[in-house]
C-alpha cells in the first residue's frame, strides 16, 4: 500500500508520485498555494513527504531538475506563470483553498473573487465557440447585471487589478453568449453593447500580457458586437483595440490607417459632438500617434498628437468618457511614449516633469507614465534613476509590472546594465515581478 495515497502497489515501494491530501490542507500551504508560490510548496513537499523524490517532482512540475533545485533554494520557479503550471502539475487546489474543517462551505459570489494571476485556459476556453457547454445549474444573469459585471472589469482594468478581470472576464463572457435576447430588438442591441465592452477589455488584458492570438480573437469579437448596434462611438471605441493589437504585430502602418480611418468616421458620424463621441475620438488619434512613433514617423505622430490636443482643449478636461481617460493630461501622458519611442530621451523626461501627478487619476495611466519615464531614463544612461520609476510603478500596482513584457525587458536590460547595489536591487526587483532567468 502506498504510505500517501493507500492505494495499492505492485512495485515493491512504499509509496507512488502523489501528494498527499493532507498536504493541501496544511496552514503553511494553504497561504503558499493562494499566493502561487511554487517554491513554498515544493520545499514543503520536500521537507515533510519523504517519499517524494525529485525526480517525480520534475515529471509533474514539468521542468527541469535544476529548476527544482534552485525552487528549494528560493531561486527558482519566480516566474509566475511557470509557478502555476508547477502548481496545476502538483495538483495543487487552484481554484480554490480546501478547507480544514470538512465540510464546511464558504458561500460563492455569483460572479468569483479575484487571482493574481492571469487565468489563460478558463479566458481561451470562453473565446472558443462551443468549448464550454451550457450549465443548466449556472443561474441566468440579466442585462443589469452582466452590465455592472462589464463595469467592474473595466474598473479593475484601469486600477491595474489584472488578476481580478482574469477571474470575472471567463464567467462574464460565457454568460453573455448564453443569454438569449428573445426577439426585442432592444433587449439584442443592449447586449451586443455589453459584450463589446467586455470583449474589449478582455483584449486589453491580453494585449498588456502579450497574449496576441487570443487578444486577436477578443478584439475582432469586441468589434462585430459594436458594429451589429450601428453606434459609430461604439465602433469607433472597438476599434481602439485593434489598433493596439495590430501595433502588438508590429504592423504600425496599417494600425495608423485604422486610427485615422476610426477617428474620421466618428467624426463623421456624429454631428454634433458629444462628450463621449470628442473622448473616442481623440483617443483614436492618440492610438494612431503612437502607432506612427513605432515606425519612426515622426511627422505623422507629431501632427495627430496635435490634432489629439485639440480635442482635448475641446473636451475641456480629463474625463473618462467610454473608459477612454482622455483628455489633456492623456495627451502629455502620449507625448512622453511616443517621444521614447522616437529617441527623444531627453524631450520625454522634459514631458513627464510637465505633468501634475495627482491630475493622472487612474493607476494604470500613472504606472505607464513611470514605465515611459524610465525607460527615457535608460535610453538617457541614467540607471538608477530609470530604477527609481520602476520601484515606484511597482509600489503603485505591482500587477503591471509583473504582466508587461515591455516591464520585463526594461528590468533585464538595466540589470545587464549595472552594478553594485543598484544591481542587487535590480535582480530583487527581478524575482518580485517574475522575470525569467
Amino acid at each position: 500500500m502506498c504510505g500517501n495515497c493507500g492505494r495499492t502497489r505492485h512495485d515493491g515501494r512504499g509509496a507512488c508520485d502523489c501528494i498527499p491530501a493532507w498536504v493541501w490542507r496544511a496552514p503553511e500551504v494553504v497561504s503558499a498555494v493562494r499566493e502561487r508560490d511554487a517554491q513554498a510548496v515544493i520545499r514543503f513537499l520536500r521537507r515533510r513527504v519523504r517519499s517524494l523524490s525529485q525526480e517525480a517532482l520534475v515529471r509533474m512540475c514539468g521542468v527541469a531538475q535544476s529548476t527544482i533545485t534552485r525552487a528549494e533554494s528560493g531561486r527558482g520557479l519566480t516566474d509566475r506563470r511557470k509557478a502555476v503550471e508547477a502548481l496545476r502539475g502538483l495538483g495543487a487546489p487552484l481554484d480554490g483553498v480546501p478547507s480544514s474543517t470538512p465540510g464546511s462551505l464558504s458561500p460563492q459570489p455569483s460572479f468569483p473573487s479575484a487571482d493574481f494571476m492571469l487565468n489563460l485556459d478558463e479566458l481561451a476556453s470562453a473565446l472558443t465557440p462551443h468549448a464550454v457547454p451550457p450549465s443548466a445549474s449556472t443561474p441566468p444573469f440579466s442585462l443589469a447585471e452582466l452590465a455592472q459585471e462589464t463595469r467592474q472589469a473595466k474598473a479593475d482594468y484601469q486600477g491595474c487589478r489584472y488578476a481580478a478581470v482574469s477571474r470575472r472576464i471567463p464567467r462574464l463572457l460565457n454568460a453573455l453568449e448564453q443569454h438569449d435576447p428573445g426577439h426585442d430588438d432592444a433587449v439584442r442591441q443592449r447586449l451586443h453593447h455589453i459584450q463589446a465592452d467586455a470583449y474589449h477589455v478582455a483584449a486589453s488584458v491580453l494585449l498588456k500580457c502579450d497574449e496576441r492570438g487570443l487578444a486577436w480573437l477578443a478584439a475582432d469579437r469586441s468589434f462585430r458586437a459594436a458594429e451589429a448596434t450601428h453606434d459609430p462611438v461604439l465602433i469607433g471605441s472597438s476599434t481602439r483595440v485593434y489598433v493596439r493589437a495590430l501595433m502588438r504585430e508590429r504592423r504600425y502602418r496599417t494600425a495608423v490607417d485604422l486610427a485615422a480611418s476610426g477617428a474620421e468616421r466618428v467624426h463623421r458620424q456624429t454631428h454634433p459632438f458629444t462628450s463621449a463621441s470628442l473622448s473616442v475620438y481623440g483617443s483614436l488619434l492618440l492610438s494612431g500617434a503612437a502607432a506612427a512613433a513605432k515606425r519612426e514617423d515622426r511627422d505623422s505622430s507629431l501632427s495627430l498628437l496635435t490634432e489629439a490636443q485639440e480635442a482635448a482643449r475641446r473636451l475641456g478636461g480629463d474625463h473618462n468618457h467610454r473608459w477612454t481617460a482622455f483628455g489633456p493630461t492623456n495627451v502629455l501622458l502620449h507625448r512622453v511614449s511616443t517621444a521614447v519611442d522616437l529617441g527623444d530621451a531627453g524631450r520625454a523626461v522634459e514631458q513627464a516633469r510637465r505633468i501634475q501627478p495627482e491630475h493622472v487619476r487612474l493607476a494604470e495611466r500613472r504606472v505607464v507614465l513611470h514605465v515611459d519615464t524610465a525607460r527615457a531614463l535608460t535610453q538617457w544612461g541614467k540607471l538608477r534613476e530609470a530604477y527609481t520609476e520602476l520601484t515606484a510603478a511597482e509600489n503603485l500596482a505591482p500587477e503591471e509590472l509583473k504582466e508587461r513584457p515591455v516591464a520585463h525587458h526594461l528590468i533585464e536590460e538595466l540589470s545587464a546594465r549595472s552594478s553594485g547595489h543598484l544591481k542587487r536591487g535590480l535582480t530583487q526587483l527581478a524575482d518580485r515581478v517574475g522575470v525569467a532567468r
